[in-house]
Parts: structure tokens; C-alpha cells; sequence
């Protein structure tokens, strides 16, 4: 049964569960503070655990459901009754606004009731004759429990060296592969190796380069042809537009002309094979121009209650607003440096790779070479600091009409924290939006060695790769995408 809120000094515990039962996205905000066991009273406990699952389960989180589901799973006497868990979720002092206070004062009093314990157990073996290496031991032990989940974040170097050992032995082995997520697009990822989870991945990119196409590119490929989920968040295009670049890319049809509807029935029916395969995508499109890295943060954490997240892509960065609201060049560095930060945070606690977009410097409109370099990165040092990797994209046909390199982008890979820089050529056709492989990598390759289906096909007389069987209009693999294991 439960007892008296004032008395037993439980209110704050109620406040919480109540705010919670409010407003059911409250679980997103205390998620990393508050855990089922740090409430002292077990039964508000019971009840955290059901709101938590009922919101991210994306069912009602009302008093009659949460009392019935306990009900179901025999704990709604264990939780203080039907009476007793009423009360407390419709408790008038908890507020949403408030929560993420209320969930720091029951983690820290959750903390300092484990510290109570520790200490005693503690103290009961120093006064024995127990040997004072174990009591060490136990002491280790007892400070990275109170780290809560920060703890996975803390080791000795002698069992994290073992560990790499262990795991290139399995590596080896085959039993375990790398935990990265290829971009499939070959030359970069012969340079990058591929996205690692945790890394905050810059793309900068003047105006007109086609960064947000390369971005969709790679979220495309990972949820398409990979099967991954992708959380896209977009800030200066709607859904409709994303979707209609997606449509025009798997499709190879121009995309103006996709747009005013000027399509044949050729066309019409490529469009009809890339909408089906894109049907079953779990690429879940954000177009909120307002989203913050909490927004961000919610979301993630959503879907990754869903079964997890390959990838996160941000489509760009200066257009995100963060907690500082002054004006001023100098503040605005600031803001954007907080936002880097928290974007890398955010890489690392989900434990998957985030794509940010970044805007350049028009003072590289000065150079005489303009390509970019990690100096050009716009607002911010804290861009180049806080990045793992940062990717460059340069087409230099938009400033000579004449080059060489007409329909090539290059891709370059400025900073690497896990590998070397370098730099690899894509080609790109701007009027479908359209990024894909070369058949071979160099500086300069004619337009004609575009890789146009997949590694089975014969090269024709022209150098382009032809599928077998293929006929005229059709455009191999959607996306540009290759079956290429590397």
C-alpha cells in the first residue's frame, strides 16, 4: 500500500511519475537521469516502468490504462492499488515543465542512498580482518557503480588493451566484424573506411554543390539497400521536396520535370519502381526548420526504443538554433560551438554516426584554388575540433565551364581522427540529383566511366558498365547503388 506522500518525503517521486503521465514525451527528457530502481519507493518504481514502456510504445499513458496494465502483470497491488496509483498520477504538483528537476533530485537521492549502503559495507569489512586488496577492489567497484551509465564509459587501460586484443583475435576469426556502416560509394570508402558509430561527421560545402543530395545519398543507400534505419532532419527543405529528390535519384528522371509533372510513360514507370522500393524504407524524414539538438535527441532516443538507429543526418548545421539567445558574431560562434559539442554528445551516447551539414566561408570565393579547406569551416573552430571525420565536396565546373572534370565531385577527406586524409571522386548529375561510383578513381576520368549498374555487368564499347540483359532506358541499380563488399 502506499503510504503518505508528505510524510515519507516521496512527493518529488510522485511529481515526477505525475508530469509524466501528463505529458508521455516527459520519458524522453529523464530517460539518462532516472532509472526504475532509483525510486525509493519500489512501487513508484512498478510505475515509471509502465509509463516508460506505454510511451515508447506509443500507447495511451492515461490513469485507466496505467492502472490496467498493472493490473495485467499482477503488480497493480505491489504498486499501491488501483486507489493508491491514482492519486499519485493525477498528483496536481507535478508538472512537465518540471520534470527533468524532479528527476535529478530522485537520481541524487538515489545516489546518496547506494552511498549510505556502500559506506556501511565498506566500513563492516575494514573492522574484520579481510585481506585490504579485496576492500580496494570493493572500493573501485563501489565509485563506478555510483557513475550510474557513465561507468561503461570508464576502464582500467590493462582490461581495455585485453580487449582489443580480444576482439582483433575475433575479428580474424570472422566472428565479429567492425562496427561500421559503409557508404558504399567504393573510392571513399577506400579512404574513410566507412561511418563509425560515435562519430560526429562534418559535410561542408559552398552553396551549389550538391551536399544535400550527397547527404540523402548515404541515407538512402544505408536505409534502401542496407535496410538501416536513418533519421533524416532537414531545417531548410519540407518532406515534399526530400521526397521528390529521393523519387528523381532512383529514378533517373530530371527532376524539374518530375516537379511540373512533364513526364512520359517511360518515365512515369521508372518513377513507380523507385517509389516501391522506397515504400519500404526506414528513412524517417524530419522537416521541423525550428528542431534543436534536444528535439534531435527525443526523437533518436524514440526510435531506438523501436530497434535502433544506423545513422543521423542533419541538413545543416548553421540553420540550428542553440540555448544561447544573444546577437553578435562572437555569440553566434559560441552557439554554433554548442551545438557541434552537443551533436558529438549525442554521436556517443546513441553510439551511431551523425552526419551535420555544414555552410563554408565565402572568403575561399577569394582563392585561387577553391577548394576547401578545414579553415573555411563557417562559425566555428569548434566544427573542426569536434569532428571525427570531415568531408569536402568540390565540383569544378562551377567555376571553370570549360574543365576537364565536368560532372566529377571530389570528395575530401580533410580530417580523419581514425585514419588518413585523402580524397575520392564521385560523379554527380545535378538534374537527378544523383550521386554514383567511377570505374576507375583518378583526378580526372571522362563522364563515359560512370559505373551505371552493378559489379556483374560488362564494360560496353563506350566504358560505360552495361548489365546483362540490359535493355535501353534502363538505369541499373537505383541510387547509384553497388553490391560492393570491400
Amino acid at each position: 500500500m502506499v503510504v503518505n506522500t508528505v510524510e515519507s518525503g516521496f512527493d518529488v517521486e510522485i511529481a515526477l511519475l505525475a508530469a509524466i503521465c501528463a505529458d508521455g514525451d516527459v520519458v524522453f527528457e529523464v530517460a539518462d537521469i532516472v532509472a526504475p530502481g532509483d525510486f525509493a519507493q519500489p512501487g513508484h518504481g512498478l510505475i515509471y516502468v509502465v509509463l516508460r514502456e506505454r510511451v515508447l510504445d506509443e500507447l495511451p499513458n492515461d490513469t485507466v490504462s496505467v492502472v490496467a496494465d498493472l493490473r495485467g502483470r499482477g503488480k497493480l497491488e505491489e504498486a499501491g492499488g488501483a486507489e493508491g496509483v491514482r492519486k499519485i498520477l493525477e498528483a496536481k504538483f507535478g508538472t512537465p515543465g518540471s520534470a527533468r528537476h524532479y528527476a535529478q533530485v530522485v537520481g541524487e537521492a538515489s545516489k546518496r542512498r547506494r552511498v549510505a549502503s556502500i559506506s556501511q559495507k565498506l566500513s563492516d569489512q575494514a573492522r574484520g580482518s579481510g585481506d585490504l586488496g579485496v576492500l580496494a577492489t570493493m572500493l573501485d567497484s563501489a565509485m563506478a557503480g555510483l557513475s550510474g551509465d557513465g561507468a561503461r564509459f570508464v576502464s582500467r587501460i590493462g582490461p581495455a588493451a585485453d580487449e582489443v586484443r580480444a576482439r582483433l583475435v575475433a575479428m580474424r576469426n570472422g566472428e565479429i566484424t567492425l562496427d561500421l556502416l559503409k557508404t558504399d560509394f567504393r573510392d571513399l570508402d577506400a579512404v574513410a573506411k566507412g561511418l563509425r558509430a560515435g562519430q560526429l561527421v562534418i559535410i561542408g560545402a559552398r552553396p551549389g554543390m550538391g551536399k544535400t543530395a550527397f547527404a540523402l545519398a548515404l541515407a538512402l543507400r544505408a536505409a534502401v539497400h542496407k535496410g538501416k534505419r536513418v533519421l533524416f532532419f532537414s531545417l531548410e527543405m519540407s518532406v515534399e521536396e526530400l521526397s521528390e529528390r529521393a523519387v528523381a535519384a532512383g529514378a533517373k528522371v530530371d527532376l524539374s520535370r518530375l516537379q511540373s509533372g512533364e513526364l512520359d510513360s517511360g518515365e512515369l514507370g521508372h518513377v513507380d519502381r523507385a517509389i516501391g522500393e522506397l515504400r519500404d524504407a526506414d528513412l524517417i524524414l524530419n522537416a521541423d526548420p525550428m528542431v534543436r539538438v534536444g528535439d534531435i535527441r527525443l526523437a533518436a532516443l524514440r526510435e531506438r526504443a523501436r530497434g535502433g538507429i544506423a545513422l543521423i543526418a542533419v541538413d545543416y548545421l548553421q540553420l540550428m538554433s542553440g540555448a544561447a539567445k544573444s546577437r553578435g558574431a562572437e555569440n553566434r560562434q559560441a552557439e554554433v560551438a554548442e551545438i557541434s559539442r552537443s551533436l558529438k554528445l549525442l554521436a556517443r551516447e546513441l553510439e551511431v554516426p551523425i552526419i551535420a551539414l555544414s555552410q563554408l566561408s565565402r572568403n575561399l570565393e577569394s582563392r585561387h584554388d577553391k577548394r576547401p579547406q578545414l579553415s573555411d569551416l563557417r562559425e566555428s573552430g569548434a566544427l573542426e575540433q569536434d569532428a571525427d571525420l570531415v568531408l569536402f565536396l568540390y565540383r569544378d565546373e562551377l567555376y571553370d565551364e570549360n574543365s576537364p572534370s565536368n560532372g566529377l565531385v571530389e570528395v575530401i577527406v580533410a580530417k580523419h581522427r581514425n585514419g588518413p586524409s585523402g580524397k575520392a571522386v564521385l560523379f554527380f548529375e545535378p538534374e537527378f540529383m544523383r550521386y554514383g561510383d567511377l570505374l576507375h578513381a583518378r583526378d580526372v576520368i571522362g563522364v563515359n566511366y560512370r559505373i551505371e549498374s552493378g559489379p556483374s555487368g560488362d564494360v560496353g564499347d563506350t566504358g560505360q558498365v552495361v548489365a546483362d540483359g540490359e535493355e535501353d532506358g534502363d538505369y541499373g541499380t537505383l541510387w547509384g547503388s553497388q553490391d560492393v563488399d570491400f
